[in-house]
């Protein structure tokens, strides 16, 4: 990764590298395995109906545990980003609005019985564009999913 950086970097390509994050994991993988304190285990996280999915969709990942990240100064969203930025020009956080403003549903449920949960978007955001300006790289988000932030609150209590 770091040689394929540099080389589109010295191929005189503005950006240089762009990565893609995901913001699910696997409920059997490694990263909630080695991180499980941070998660809401008891809960996943869902899509609501949009055109392209009319049903909507409950995926089998947790959503971040807002208190549980808070504890830990949100170390894990913080070495997710370092670690895609270390070699990056840009990164693309797939499916950022489950960071943001995220769509929950009780295990075994459906996208009917989920419910949005406000997050701290100052603080969330504001973790993003730092990580963003110390590792000199650029933020791409889907459209549709920062259309969807305009008009919420800037920030969830406390």
């Amino acid at each position: 990764m770091e040689s394929v950086g540099h080389l589109s970097l010295n191929s005189r390509l503005p950006v240089g590298l762009l990565t893609e994050v995901s913001s699910l994991v696997s409920r059997h993988g490694a990263e909630l395995w080695q991180q499980w304190k941070v998660f809401a285990d008891e809960l996943y996280l869902a899509e609501p109906p949009r055109q392209y999915l009319p049903d909507g969709h409950v995926f089998e990942s947790p959503p971040f545990s807002l208190e549980a990240l808070r504890k830990t100064g949100h170390a894990l969203i913080i070495e997710i980003l370092r670690e895609n930025m270390r070699h990056s020009g840009a990164i693309k956080i797939a499916g950022i609005n489950h960071w943001l403003s995220p769509l929950m549903a009780a295990r075994e449920s459906t996208v009917d019985a989920a419910a949005l949960v406000e997050q701290p978007l100052d603080e969330l955001l504001g973790i993003i564009a730092l990580e963003s300006m110390r590792n000199s790289c650029m933020i791409v988000a889907d459209p549709c999913a920062l259309a969807e932030l305009q008009g919420k609150p800037n920030s969830a209590p406390p």
